[in-house]
Protein backbone atom coordinates (compact mmCIF):
# COMPACT_ATOMS: atom_id res chain seq x y z
CA UNK A 1 0.00 0.00 0.00
CA UNK A 2 2.84 2.21 0.57
CA UNK A 3 4.30 2.16 -2.81
CA UNK A 4 0.58 2.51 -4.12
CA UNK A 5 0.63 6.03 -2.01
CA UNK A 6 3.81 6.87 -3.40
CA UNK A 7 2.17 6.55 -6.55
CA UNK A 8 -0.43 9.35 -5.99
CA UNK A 9 1.28 12.41 -6.82
CA UNK A 10 2.63 11.10 -10.07
CA UNK A 11 -1.08 10.50 -10.93
CA UNK A 12 -2.84 12.97 -9.94
CA UNK A 13 0.11 15.10 -11.95
CA UNK A 14 -0.56 13.05 -14.80
CA UNK A 15 -4.49 13.49 -14.69
CA UNK A 16 -3.97 17.32 -14.19
CA UNK A 17 -1.86 18.09 -17.05
CA UNK A 18 -4.04 16.29 -19.24
CA UNK A 19 -5.70 19.63 -19.94
CA UNK A 20 -4.85 19.90 -23.62
CA UNK A 21 -7.16 17.10 -25.65
CA UNK A 22 -6.45 15.92 -28.99
CA UNK A 23 -7.85 17.16 -32.16
CA UNK A 24 -10.49 15.27 -33.94
CA UNK A 25 -11.48 17.92 -36.93
CA UNK A 26 -14.28 16.52 -39.59
CA UNK A 27 -13.36 16.20 -43.01
CA UNK A 28 -14.71 17.43 -45.99
CA UNK A 29 -16.66 14.50 -47.94
CA UNK A 30 -18.40 13.67 -51.28
CA UNK A 31 -20.47 10.52 -49.95
CA UNK A 32 -21.61 8.38 -47.18
CA UNK A 33 -18.90 6.10 -48.26
CA UNK A 34 -15.81 8.30 -46.65
CA UNK A 35 -14.73 8.21 -42.93
CA UNK A 36 -15.88 11.57 -41.67
CA UNK A 37 -13.00 12.22 -39.18
CA UNK A 38 -9.54 13.64 -40.23
CA UNK A 39 -7.29 10.87 -39.21
CA UNK A 40 -4.28 12.05 -40.89
CA UNK A 41 -2.34 13.02 -38.08
CA UNK A 42 -3.05 10.61 -35.97
CA UNK A 43 -2.07 7.56 -37.77
CA UNK A 44 0.97 5.28 -36.12
CA UNK A 45 4.01 3.91 -37.36
CA UNK A 46 3.06 0.46 -38.80
CA UNK A 47 4.67 -3.24 -39.14
CA UNK A 48 6.62 -4.77 -41.77
CA UNK A 49 3.22 -6.45 -43.15
CA UNK A 50 1.14 -2.64 -42.67
CA UNK A 51 -0.56 -3.60 -39.63
CA UNK A 52 0.27 -1.92 -36.42
CA UNK A 53 1.28 -4.35 -34.09
CA UNK A 54 1.15 -3.92 -30.04
CA UNK A 55 1.77 -5.93 -26.94
CA UNK A 56 5.03 -7.34 -24.91
CA UNK A 57 6.88 -10.00 -24.57
CA UNK A 58 5.32 -13.43 -25.97
CA UNK A 59 1.75 -11.35 -26.71
CA UNK A 60 2.23 -9.29 -29.67
CA UNK A 61 -0.78 -8.94 -31.88
CA UNK A 62 -2.20 -6.66 -34.68
CA UNK A 63 -3.95 -4.44 -33.33
CA UNK A 64 -7.18 -3.97 -35.62
CA UNK A 65 -8.28 -0.59 -34.62
CA UNK A 66 -5.18 1.13 -34.84
CA UNK A 67 -4.51 -1.03 -38.57
CA UNK A 68 -8.05 0.25 -39.59
CA UNK A 69 -7.50 4.11 -38.41
CA UNK A 70 -4.11 4.09 -39.99
CA UNK A 71 -5.53 2.54 -43.43
CA UNK A 72 -8.35 5.21 -43.57
CA UNK A 73 -5.65 7.88 -42.60
CA UNK A 74 -3.61 7.00 -45.33
CA UNK A 75 -6.47 6.30 -47.69
CA UNK A 76 -7.34 10.13 -46.74
CA UNK A 77 -3.82 11.50 -47.46
CA UNK A 78 -3.63 9.69 -51.16
CA UNK A 79 -7.05 11.00 -52.04
CA UNK A 80 -6.81 14.31 -50.92
CA UNK A 81 -3.24 15.13 -52.44
CA UNK A 82 -3.97 12.99 -55.03
CA UNK A 83 -1.29 11.20 -55.40
CA UNK A 84 -0.24 7.12 -55.25
CA UNK A 85 2.23 7.24 -53.16
CA UNK A 86 0.08 5.06 -50.14
CA UNK A 87 -0.90 2.35 -52.46
CA UNK A 88 1.84 -0.16 -51.52
CA UNK A 89 1.18 0.68 -47.64
CA UNK A 90 -2.82 0.37 -48.14
CA UNK A 91 -2.53 -2.55 -49.97
CA UNK A 92 -0.12 -3.97 -47.18
CA UNK A 93 -2.17 -2.80 -44.19
CA UNK A 94 -5.75 -4.26 -45.63
CA UNK A 95 -3.95 -7.62 -46.32
CA UNK A 96 -2.85 -7.83 -43.07
CA UNK A 97 -6.59 -7.23 -41.48
CA UNK A 98 -7.67 -10.05 -43.89
CA UNK A 99 -5.32 -12.57 -42.65
CA UNK A 100 -5.85 -11.63 -38.99
CA UNK A 101 -9.49 -12.24 -39.37
CA UNK A 102 -11.29 -14.98 -38.09
CA UNK A 103 -13.50 -17.45 -39.70
CA UNK A 104 -16.82 -16.02 -37.90
CA UNK A 105 -15.30 -12.67 -39.10
CA UNK A 106 -14.19 -11.33 -35.91
CA UNK A 107 -11.11 -9.57 -35.26
CA UNK A 108 -10.20 -11.09 -31.86
CA UNK A 109 -8.00 -9.59 -28.87
CA UNK A 110 -5.44 -11.97 -27.32
CA UNK A 111 -5.43 -9.79 -24.23
CA UNK A 112 -7.60 -9.10 -21.08
CA UNK A 113 -9.54 -6.15 -20.25
CA UNK A 114 -9.49 -6.00 -16.49
CA UNK A 115 -11.82 -2.92 -16.22
CA UNK A 116 -14.48 -4.57 -18.03
CA UNK A 117 -14.00 -7.77 -16.73
CA UNK A 118 -13.27 -9.58 -20.48
CA UNK A 119 -10.68 -12.30 -21.16
CA UNK A 120 -8.32 -13.13 -23.79
CA UNK A 121 -10.43 -13.83 -27.28
CA UNK A 122 -13.26 -11.01 -26.83
CA UNK A 123 -13.97 -9.42 -29.88
CA UNK A 124 -15.43 -5.64 -30.49
CA UNK A 125 -18.06 -3.68 -32.31
CA UNK A 126 -15.04 -0.58 -32.58
CA UNK A 127 -12.94 -3.11 -34.82
CA UNK A 128 -15.75 -4.64 -36.38
CA UNK A 129 -17.24 -1.23 -37.97
CA UNK A 130 -13.72 0.33 -38.58
CA UNK A 131 -12.55 -2.53 -40.96
CA UNK A 132 -16.04 -1.93 -42.56
CA UNK A 133 -14.93 1.89 -43.09
CA UNK A 134 -11.13 1.04 -43.37
CA UNK A 135 -12.56 -1.67 -46.77
CA UNK A 136 -14.46 1.23 -48.49
CA UNK A 137 -11.76 3.68 -48.18
CA UNK A 138 -9.04 1.50 -49.87
CA UNK A 139 -11.40 -0.65 -51.76
CA UNK A 140 -10.73 1.45 -55.26
CA UNK A 141 -7.23 0.77 -54.68
CA UNK A 142 -7.32 -2.96 -55.33
CA UNK A 143 -7.41 -5.33 -58.02
CA UNK A 144 -10.28 -7.31 -58.75
CA UNK A 145 -9.28 -10.48 -56.73
CA UNK A 146 -8.93 -8.57 -53.64
CA UNK A 147 -11.89 -6.59 -54.03
CA UNK A 148 -14.17 -9.34 -53.74
CA UNK A 149 -12.50 -10.72 -50.90
CA UNK A 150 -12.64 -7.44 -49.59
CA UNK A 151 -16.33 -7.28 -49.75
CA UNK A 152 -16.50 -10.88 -48.55
CA UNK A 153 -15.18 -10.25 -45.46
CA UNK A 154 -16.97 -7.03 -44.74
CA UNK A 155 -20.28 -8.77 -44.82
CA UNK A 156 -18.59 -11.30 -42.42
CA UNK A 157 -17.30 -8.78 -40.23
CA UNK A 158 -20.85 -6.84 -40.06
CA UNK A 159 -22.24 -10.78 -39.68
CA UNK A 160 -20.38 -11.15 -36.78
CA UNK A 161 -21.03 -7.55 -35.52
CA UNK A 162 -25.00 -8.25 -35.10
CA UNK A 163 -24.69 -11.31 -33.14
CA UNK A 164 -25.87 -10.73 -29.89
CA UNK A 165 -23.47 -10.41 -27.07
CA UNK A 166 -24.82 -13.86 -25.47
CA UNK A 167 -24.01 -15.40 -28.66
CA UNK A 168 -20.01 -13.98 -28.63
CA UNK A 169 -21.13 -11.20 -31.26
CA UNK A 170 -20.83 -7.27 -30.37
CA UNK A 171 -25.05 -6.10 -30.23
CA UNK A 172 -27.10 -5.48 -27.33
CA UNK A 173 -31.02 -5.27 -27.65
CA UNK A 174 -32.88 -3.60 -24.62
CA UNK A 175 -36.20 -1.60 -24.68
CA UNK A 176 -34.55 1.33 -26.48
CA UNK A 177 -33.29 -0.76 -29.34
CA UNK A 178 -29.81 -2.08 -30.32
CA UNK A 179 -26.65 -0.89 -29.19
CA UNK A 180 -23.03 -1.87 -30.94
CA UNK A 181 -21.18 -2.73 -27.49
CA UNK A 182 -16.99 -1.89 -28.21
CA UNK A 183 -16.50 -4.37 -24.78
CA UNK A 184 -19.35 -6.90 -24.98
CA UNK A 185 -20.11 -8.73 -21.66
CA UNK A 186 -23.25 -10.27 -20.24
CA UNK A 187 -23.83 -6.45 -18.33
CA UNK A 188 -22.38 -3.79 -21.37
CA UNK A 189 -21.01 -1.23 -20.48
CA UNK A 190 -22.44 1.39 -23.01
CA UNK A 191 -19.15 2.69 -24.19
CA UNK A 192 -20.22 5.47 -26.40
CA UNK A 193 -17.37 6.60 -28.56
CA UNK A 194 -16.95 2.95 -29.27
CA UNK A 195 -20.41 2.67 -30.16
CA UNK A 196 -20.59 5.81 -32.40
CA UNK A 197 -17.38 4.91 -33.97
CA UNK A 198 -18.67 1.86 -35.08
CA UNK A 199 -22.02 3.55 -36.60
CA UNK A 200 -20.57 5.55 -38.29
CA UNK A 201 -17.90 2.64 -39.76
CA UNK A 202 -21.33 0.68 -40.85
CA UNK A 203 -22.51 3.75 -42.25
CA UNK A 204 -19.54 3.79 -45.35
CA UNK A 205 -20.44 0.41 -46.43
CA UNK A 206 -21.87 0.50 -50.13
CA UNK A 207 -24.21 -2.13 -49.16
CA UNK A 208 -27.81 -0.75 -48.47
CA UNK A 209 -28.74 -3.66 -45.76
CA UNK A 210 -25.51 -2.73 -43.77
CA UNK A 211 -26.48 1.17 -44.05
CA UNK A 212 -30.03 0.21 -42.85
CA UNK A 213 -28.49 -1.54 -39.40
CA UNK A 214 -26.73 2.10 -39.47
CA UNK A 215 -29.93 4.10 -39.51
CA UNK A 216 -31.15 2.03 -36.88
CA UNK A 217 -28.09 1.42 -34.34
CA UNK A 218 -27.98 5.63 -34.77
CA UNK A 219 -31.63 6.11 -33.94
CA UNK A 220 -30.95 4.05 -30.79
CA UNK A 221 -27.68 5.70 -29.52
CA UNK A 222 -29.40 9.09 -30.34
CA UNK A 223 -32.06 7.68 -27.42
CA UNK A 224 -29.72 7.02 -24.98
CA UNK A 225 -27.69 10.23 -25.38
CA UNK A 226 -28.64 11.68 -22.19
CA UNK A 227 -27.52 8.58 -20.14
CA UNK A 228 -23.86 9.90 -20.85
CA UNK A 229 -24.20 13.32 -19.99
CA UNK A 230 -22.82 14.65 -16.88
CA UNK A 231 -24.66 18.15 -17.15
CA UNK A 232 -21.13 19.49 -16.76
CA UNK A 233 -19.30 16.48 -19.20
CA UNK A 234 -19.84 13.89 -20.76
CA UNK A 235 -18.82 9.97 -19.14
CA UNK A 236 -16.81 7.26 -20.93
CA UNK A 237 -19.28 4.59 -20.37
CA UNK A 238 -22.18 3.53 -18.03
CA UNK A 239 -20.42 1.65 -15.67
CA UNK A 240 -18.11 4.41 -13.99
CA UNK A 241 -20.38 7.67 -12.76
CA UNK A 242 -16.69 9.43 -13.70
CA UNK A 243 -16.19 12.13 -16.11
CA UNK A 244 -14.26 10.95 -19.24
CA UNK A 245 -10.73 12.59 -19.80
CA UNK A 246 -10.59 15.71 -21.88
CA UNK A 247 -9.23 13.80 -24.50
CA UNK A 248 -12.69 11.58 -24.80
CA UNK A 249 -14.70 14.27 -24.74
CA UNK A 250 -13.10 15.93 -27.32
CA UNK A 251 -13.68 12.59 -28.96
CA UNK A 252 -16.97 12.87 -28.10
CA UNK A 253 -17.74 16.08 -29.39
CA UNK A 254 -16.35 15.58 -32.93
CA UNK A 255 -18.10 11.86 -33.18
CA UNK A 256 -21.84 13.01 -32.41
CA UNK A 257 -21.10 16.08 -35.01
CA UNK A 258 -20.38 13.21 -37.71
CA UNK A 259 -22.76 11.42 -36.50
CA UNK A 260 -24.97 14.49 -37.21
CA UNK A 261 -23.80 14.74 -40.48
CA UNK A 262 -24.61 11.35 -41.24
CA UNK A 263 -28.22 11.07 -39.70
CA UNK A 264 -29.16 14.62 -39.32
CA UNK A 265 -33.12 13.53 -38.44
CA UNK A 266 -32.17 11.39 -35.09
CA UNK A 267 -31.07 14.33 -33.03
CA UNK A 268 -27.33 14.83 -32.34
CA UNK A 269 -27.10 18.30 -33.06
CA UNK A 270 -28.50 18.92 -29.68
CA UNK A 271 -25.92 16.85 -27.82
CA UNK A 272 -23.27 18.23 -30.51
CA UNK A 273 -23.77 21.39 -29.33
CA UNK A 274 -24.53 20.79 -25.81
CA UNK A 275 -21.01 18.55 -25.11
CA UNK A 276 -18.82 21.85 -27.55
CA UNK A 277 -20.30 24.44 -24.66
CA UNK A 278 -19.23 22.10 -21.80
CA UNK A 279 -15.55 21.52 -23.36
CA UNK A 280 -15.67 25.60 -23.63
CA UNK A 281 -15.84 26.57 -20.03
CA UNK A 282 -12.90 26.26 -18.12
CA UNK A 283 -14.79 25.74 -14.56
CA UNK A 284 -16.49 22.55 -16.50
CA UNK A 285 -12.80 21.40 -17.27
CA UNK A 286 -11.84 21.67 -14.07
CA UNK A 287 -14.58 20.15 -12.41
CA UNK A 288 -13.86 17.23 -15.09
CA UNK A 289 -9.74 17.08 -14.26
CA UNK A 290 -10.49 17.26 -10.16
CA UNK A 291 -13.29 14.59 -10.58
CA UNK A 292 -10.37 12.40 -12.35
CA UNK A 293 -8.06 13.16 -9.76
CA UNK A 294 -9.68 11.85 -7.17
CA UNK A 295 -10.52 9.18 -9.19
CA UNK A 296 -6.88 8.06 -9.48
CA UNK A 297 -6.37 8.43 -5.91
CA UNK A 298 -9.26 6.15 -4.52
CA UNK A 299 -7.69 4.02 -7.45
CA UNK A 300 -4.79 3.67 -5.68
CA UNK A 301 -6.35 3.50 -2.25
CA UNK A 302 -8.26 0.26 -3.44
CA UNK A 303 -5.12 -1.00 -5.22
CA UNK A 304 -6.17 -0.87 -8.67
CA UNK A 305 -3.19 1.59 -10.26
Amino acid sequence: MADGWRAVPEMVGKALRATRPAHYPLIASDGQRHFPLDWRELARPSGADGGVHVGTGSIQYLHPVATCFNLIARAQSARLSQTETQFEAIQAGLHALLQAQGADGSFRYPVPVPRYGLQPGWSSALAQGLFVAAVSETVDRLNASDRGRAYDAVGAAVDHMMTPVDKGGCTVTDELGIFLEECPKDKPPYILNGAALAVIGLSCSSDASHRMIADEAAESLARRMGAWDLGYWSRYDLQDPSPSSPDYHALHVSVIRALDGRFPDAGFDEWAIRFADQASSPVNRGRALGSLAVRRVLDVARGRR
